[in-house]
This record gives structure tokens, C-alpha cells and sequence, in this order.
């Protein structure tokens, strides 16, 4: 596995000196980049993140920094601490207003678990972004490593019949997600304009309700391909499930109301073996090809941890 490519201030002096179209060709090649070393922050992640990209989205899970802090409990303890110990290291990402909702850097509250490869937001239509970046604002003491596993070659490894499962078998993603959270994923108009849209060009199946939430149905094939042209796994099969594990309360359905086997899923765990553990110091940024590499983390207990997050389409005449 060749991910990721690692670039420190011995190969470039600053962020400002990177030639763009250069990384690109090095993040559509090895399916990600390690930008270590250059005491990057949030404001770094907002201006390197724009000059790649001119369309955000992001992961409705998540939260804009200080979104949490009056929710009672852990969660808001949690999001309280962090943002302050945020503030007070100068480590905060910036509120792009230019670039809507879904372009605001986003974090994910104090949650220590595991999670498995992924491929961000790809159970939701016209949604699933071609780049995702990470920004290192804290590094959890131990644990709390970035995952990647590359679908491209994870595909070389899928046994016969379950290459054939993954092509062909179309899983039904359902999501409810709140009119925040949906105005952060796709646009600025309403929710009936939105569920035109998706279902007539995505062939989704969109029901609005009386607070202006929606729940959305997408089937979804879990093999496309990717920005260098590789086919490549694309899923969020596993993502709901226990870390390095699959539970036996979460039964993914295919189109067809059809539970996805167990056994076919622990195969494709097995598969997503050996994964790449990427430790992200503060500073630290990576990027990774969202249409070829799925993305995890290990487990970790420290509440310090900060890893913010951005998601976009790249810019015309970036890719070639």
C-alpha cells in the first residue's frame, strides 16, 4: 500500500508554496497526502481546503466547533472543554460564511470508539465528496489514529462472489436527518425543492415532514470509481458497526428488504486487513481521495482529542 505521501517543511517551506495541481496528481495517484510539520490550524484548513475546492459538503454528524457547548451531559462537558482548551491554543477553524453551511470546518463530539473504514457520506445521494480533509488540532494521548484502507486495492482482494455482491446488489441506506443537518449536506432551498431534485436526478425516494426534516432512501452500489480513474470499494457498509468487529443488531438491507448475511460482512472486514494507521500531531493536515480511500480511526480515551474536518468537490482544471 503507497498511502499516504508524506510531505513535511524539508520538501516545500511553506503550505503557501505547494503547487497545487501537483498535489492533486499525488492525491489522485496514492489516494492520499500527509501534510506534516507546518503548524497548520483551522485558518490553514480553510484556505488550503479553498484553493482545491469551490463546493462543500459535510458529514450531518457532525458539528460546527462550539455547537455543543449548551447541550447537558458528557457530550456538552466535552464540547465545552474542548472548545476552550481550542481557543486558548490559537486552534480553531474559521466560519467560511462564503461557502454556506456545509462549508464550515466540523469536528465530531467526544465519542472514544473505534471506527471502521469508511467512505464519507456515500449513503446519501449526490452527497459523497471527492476530497476529505483532516486537521490535527489535539492528538488524543494514545489511540485515536487515522485509518485508511484503499478501495482500489481492497477490490484485488474481495473473493469471487463477494466482488459480485458489492457490483451488482444495491444497499438501501435510509437517514432522517434534521433541516440543519440536511441544509449542511446539499443546498439553501427548501426541503421540496430538495426531494424534486434527489429524486429525479439521483433516483432517491425523499418524504419532507411538518418540522422540515426529511428521511431519505437511497439504494447505492458500492464499487465505482475513483478520480484516477481505479475502480475501487466504496462503502459504508461497516461503519455502523463495533470497531474491528460486526454486530448482530444492525442488519444492512439490500433493495430489496433483504438482510445483507453477516457472514459476508465479516469477509469484507477481513478484507479491508491490512489498514494503513496514520498518527496526525497537531499541525498536522491530511487529505485523502474520498472516491478511492475509505477512512477509520482506532479507539481512543482522551477527551483532549481534536480532529476537525472538511469535505469538498475539486475545482475545475485541478483534476487532468
Amino acid at each position: 500500500m503507497s498511502l499516504p505521501v508524506a510531505i513535511d517543511p524539508g520538501d516545500v517551506a511553506s503550505l503557501d508554496e505547494l503547487d497545487d495541481r501537483e498535489l492533486v496528481a499525488l492525491v489522485t495517484v496514492h489516494g492520499a497526502v500527509h501534510l506534516r510539520g507546518f503548524d497548520a490550524d483551522g485558518a490553514t484548513l480553510d484556505s488550503v481546503s479553498s484553493r482545491w475546492c469551490d463546493r462543500f459538503t459535510c458529514d450531518p454528524g457532525k458539528v460546527v466547533i462550539g455547537g455543543l457547548r449548551g447541550t447537558k451531559g458528557p457530550i456538552g462537558r466535552a464540547a465545552r472543554v474542548a472548545t476552550r482548551l481550542a481557543a486558548t491554543a490559537r486552534k480553531r477553524p474559521v466560519d467560511d460564511p462564503s461557502a454556506g453551511d456545509g462549508g464550515r470546518a466540523r469536528y465530531a463530539p467526544f465519542g472514544g470508539f473505534g471506527i471502521n473504514p469508511h467512505t464519507e457520506n456515500s449513503f446519501l445521494p449526490d452527497a459523497a465528496p471527492d476530497l476529505v480533509w483532516f486537521a490535527c488540532q489535539f492528538p488524543a494521548e494514545s489511540g485515536g489514529d487515522s485509518l485508511l484502507c484503499d478501495g482500489a486495492d481492497l477490490l484485488d482482494r474481495l473473493d469471487d462472489d463477494l466482488d459480485q455482491f458489492l457490483r451488482t446488489t444495491p444497499i438501501r441506506y435510509e437517514s432522517t436527518l434534521t433541516e440543519s443537518q440536511w441544509r449542511s449536506v446539499w443546498s439553501d432551498g427548501s426541503a421540496d425543492e430538495l426531494a424534486s431534485r434527489l429524486n429525479v436526478e439521483q433516483g432517491a425516494s425523499v418524504r419532507v415532514h411538518e418540522d422540515h426534516s426529511v428521511t431519505v432512501v437511497f439504494d447505492s452500489i458500492q464499487i465505482g470509481t475513483s478520480l484516477g480513474g481505479r475502480e475501487a470499494v466504496r462503502t459504508n457498509l461497516l461503519s455502523r458497526h463495533p470497531y474491528d468487529g460486526i454486530g448482530r443488531d444492525h442488519a444492512e438491507r439490500t433493495a430489496d428488504g433483504k438482510p445483507v448475511d453477516r457472514e459476508l460482512l465479516l469477509r469484507l472486514l477481513d478484507a479491508t486487513r491490512p489498514q494503513t494507521a496514520v498518527r496526525l500531531e497537531a499541525g498536522d493536515l491530511l487529505v485523502i481521495d474520498n472516491s478511492r480511500v475509505m477512512h477509520g480511526r482506532t479507539p481512543f480515551g482522551d477527551e483532549r482529542r481534536r480532529v476537525i474536518t472538511r469535505c469538498g468537490w475539486l475545482r475545475d482544471g485541478l483534476l487532468d
